[in-house]
């Protein structure tokens, strides 16, 4: 502590006077003044002091004064005022906490001095102050700094300050070391290596604007491209300069935010914009594929850029755009174990370098197929229309195996969807123009005469048949009144018609007369349907078309008159018919009895001279007789046979749901009961039905069940089976046995009358039963045929109403 002495000298000032003067002084300083003896006792202490300490100087003289210090700063004090007694040197200047009377702590600030009688340490004496308020200040300073400080050190954005007379930094926080890409140390080493940072196409301007904000005296914002890393990055700085004394700007403040991802974002948004506003620009998808490739290329490299189309009922690939450095796409590949294959059986994004492709060939999801250029990269996404995917876009690079990341990854996945619709609708835009194209060429070029006209009656589309109908062009009539096409005379009553249209009728054949430009009138026959609004309520147009039917009309009035001559002739024809009929009848009759009585006469008296005559005839007469009897029981069969086969021919039909299923089996009964000993399984399917003549039917199903009944007579055990089977094209019933058969060489002989593949002597019969079977499926429609084989059997096939001339076959 520093020392303090007197000189002592003879004829020196009297003490008493310095003393009371030097108290005077003490009593009006501001500040407190105690003096304190060896043992540490207050002996002396000013107004002030008794002021800042709350205590009276009765209450403070004598006492210790370190029983006025805070309890946590006792000790330092002590050691300080011991070491004062030791070594009386300068003393620092010392803070320390003190307690008051009240209670309340406060802050002292003080620097004793030291007192020295000869060598010895007489006292001290000390000024002092409360720094109570200016301890808070700094306490709140230091909490404030570290705030920042904290601050500074933990966010993204870069804060920096910078000497700007000088060209220096100052600080820097370590957000610099993320998104400078540089360490602090680098930093300060070179103040000012974040300028060189800056992109060469930025550096100018953002310099200029520093310059002029500096002039200005006004924060700057600006927008920036720094190189990090080889990597650009864009930053959105905020700078502040601070003025000094003299009003001049010497420092900025500067706060830098990592723009990048927004930079980003932004471009995206701006990328989906153009392709989303390219399906009002692009007229085809030849303009749209550039288009895309264009803006994807502001987001991501696409020197190498290809769009796949899929064709799933082909299983091909097809590349309707590429732009590659080394490889050439045909139009069409095989879609199978591709990379795009991979994406579409997926439906997700693929980023794949080498050591993917590696995996993927190994795992047999992908071949890499043979071309000029093998990628280190490659990135496609999936183009969808709702959950299918119709297509691929892909980037890749042939010299950077690091050329896209997730993030592009992301991107590209993002920008698919939106170039996947602007796809879909400009495809469909194409589509329908070229369906709009197609229809007006149909409509102009149709070979029917079209006409569309609005609710005004106006003539707005008239097609060239209409012209060549009239006599008119197009532009001659269109925005006219639709009258200008009919007679004068006329005018009224066709209008009326056309009137229907307005209110949504809709004419199916409608009968106007034209007045053609050469003053001929057409007959046309229209028919026409209302064109609605969006909302399939209001009438807008009407369209027809028209036929010109005036030589019809003609050809008709000739048809009538040669109709009327027909059905004259048909009538004197009816009238010979029904004479002929009869003549027919009464020849029947005539063979039916006249025939029939000399052949019941030769084959009755014949029985009478078997019967009472056989004892005077030899074997031989008597041989003769017989065959005289069979020859004439023979002609009557057969003129039993023509009858029915004639009958047939006649017989007008009914048309009637008929169960051919009972029908047969009532018929294969009756053959049963007529032969009991035989051995015979009838087979009859269910179900069997037909439209048609149940009594011809009768007759169709006696002859073939008869027929196969006779020809299986020879076996010990039959077959005779009735049923509908798929045969020739058509859905035949048939009836099949397993009898005598037949030789296919002269099947053609089996359907003509008397016409036998087998003698008399081994079947029965006169040859007429097949005829009569034809005849009857003719006139039910149908067809009938044979199949056989000799001693294995026969089937006879026929359908009903095969030619739609007999009615309709009943459903099974």
């Amino acid at each position: 502590m520093g020392a303090s002495q007197g000189s002592g000298r003879a004829g020196a000032r009297d003490p008493e006077t310095d003393a009371g003067q030097l108290h005077t002084a003490y009593e009006s300083l501001g500040v407190g003044i105690a003096l304190v003896d060896p043992r540490g006792r207050l002996t002396y202490a000013n107004a002030a002091l008794c002021q800042l300490a709350g205590y009276s100087r009765q209450e403070l003289v004598g006492r210790d004064f370190i029983g006025l210090v805070h309890p946590d700063d006792a000790d330092r004090m002590m050691g300080i005022f011991m070491e004062g007694l030791k070594s009386p040197g300068a003393a620092p200047v010392l803070r320390f906490r003190a307690v008051r009377k009240d209670g309340s702590h406060v802050h002292y600030m003080t620097r004793p001095m030291a007192l020295m009688r000869g060598d010895t340490v007489a006292g001290f004496t000390a000024v002092v102050q409360d720094v109570t308020e200016s301890m808070k200040a700094e306490a709140a300073l230091r909490e404030s700094e570290e705030k920042f400080r904290q601050l500074a050190e933990n966010i993204d954005l870069v804060f920096w300050l910078t000497d700007w007379k000088n060209k220096k930094l100052l600080y820097v926080n370590p957000a610099y070391e993320k998104v400078f890409g540089q360490s602090l140390e680098s930093a300060y080493a070179d103040r000012m290596s974040w300028k060189k940072s800056v992109h060469s196409g930025d550096f100018e301007r953002v310099d200029d604007l520093f310059r002029k904000s500096a002039e200005d005296k006004k924060p700057l914002e600006v927008d920036y491209r720094i190189i990090c890393k080889g990597e650009v990055k864009w930053l959105r700085e905020r700078a502040y300069p601070v003025k000094d004394e003299d009003g001049e700007v010497s420092r900025f403040i500067n706060v830098a935010e990592d723009i990048t991802a927004r930079k980003r974002t932004e471009k995206l948004q701006k990328v989906l914009f153009d392709i989303a506003n390219a399906m009002n620009v692009c007229r085809n998808l030849d303009e749209l594929y550039p288009l895309i490739h264009r803006k994807i290329s502001q987001v991501l490299d696409t020197t190498n850029f290809f769009i796949a189309l899929y064709d799933k009922e082909r299983h091909v690939l097809d590349f309707p755009y590429y732009a590659d450095e080394k490889d050439d796409y045909g139009k069409e590949v095989p879609a199978e174990k591709t990379n795009c294959h991979y994406i579409i059986r997926t439906g997700e994004a693929l980023l794949a370098d080498l050591d993917v492709f590696a995996d993927l060939n190994a795992r047999g999801e992908i071949v890499t197929r043979e071309c000029l250029g093998r990628p280190l990269i490659w990135l496609g996404a999936p183009l969808k229309r709702g959950e299918e995917v119709f297509g691929v876009i892909a980037v890749q690079s042939y010299t950077n195996p690091r050329a896209y990341d997730e993030k592009d990854k992301a991107v590209l996945q993002f920008v698919s969807h939106q170039i996947a619709n602007a796809i879909d609708v400009v495809r469909a835009e194409e589509a329908l123009r070229e369906s709009n194209e197609y229809l007006n060429n149909l409509f102009d070029h149709a070979n029917t005469p079209i006409i569309v006209w609005d609710t005004q009656y106006k003539i707005t589309r008239f097609n060239r048949a209409f012209e060549k109908l009239t006599g008119r062009t197009a532009k001659e009539v269109i925005g006219r009144s639709i009258e200008i096409l009919f007679p004068p005379a006329l005018v009224d009553s066709s209008m009326e018609l056309i009137t229907e249209t307005t209110g949504g009728e809709r004419w199916e054949v409608v009968e106007i007369q034209i007045l053609h430009a050469d003053g001929s009138v057409q007959t046309v026959l229209w028919n026409s349907a209302t064109v609605m609004d969006t909302d399939a309520k209001t009438p807008i147009a009407t369209i027809a078309q028209g036929q010109d039917i005036t030589e019809r009309k003609r050809a008709e009035e000739e048809i009538r008159k040669l109709n009327a001559e027909l059905e004259r002739r048909v009538r004197d024809r009816t009238a010979q018919l029904e004479v002929a009929n009869r003549e027919l009848e009464s020849f029947s009759y005539s063979v039916s009895h006249d025939l029939r009585a000399p052949l019941r006469c030769i084959d009755g008296f014949g029985q009478v001279l078997v019967d009472e005559y056989s004892n005077k005839l030899d074997d031989e007469g008597k041989e003769y007789l017989d065959r005289i009897r069979a020859g004439a029981q023979k002609m009557g069969m057969l003129i039993d046979d023509l009858l029915k086969l004639a009958q047939v021919s006649r017989a007008e039909m009914r048309s009637v749901d008929v169960d051919l299923t009972a029908m047969a089996r009532a018929i294969a009964s009756d053959l049963k009961a007529s032969g009991p000993g035989r051995n015979v399984d009838f087979a009859i399917a269910d179900g069997l039905k037909a439209v048609g003549d149940p009594g011809l039917m009768k007759v169709l199903l006696v002859n073939l069940l008869g027929n196969s009944w006779k020809f299986t007579g020879k076996h010990e055990a039959a077959r005779v089976e009735f049923g509908k089977a798929p045969k020739d094209g058509a859905n035949a019933f048939f009836v099949k046995d397993d009898g005598a058969g037949f030789d296919m060489t002269y099947v053609n002989k089996l359907f003509s009358p008397f016409q036998r593949l087998h003698s008399a002597e081994e079947f029965a019969g006169t040859g007429i039963g097949l005829a009569t079977v034809q005849r009857i499926v003719h006139k039910h429609g149908g067809r009938v045929w044979a199949e056989g084989t000799v001693e294995k059997g026969a089937t006879i096939y026929f359908t009903f109403h095969e030619h739609g001339d007999a009615g309709k076959e009943g459903k099974e």
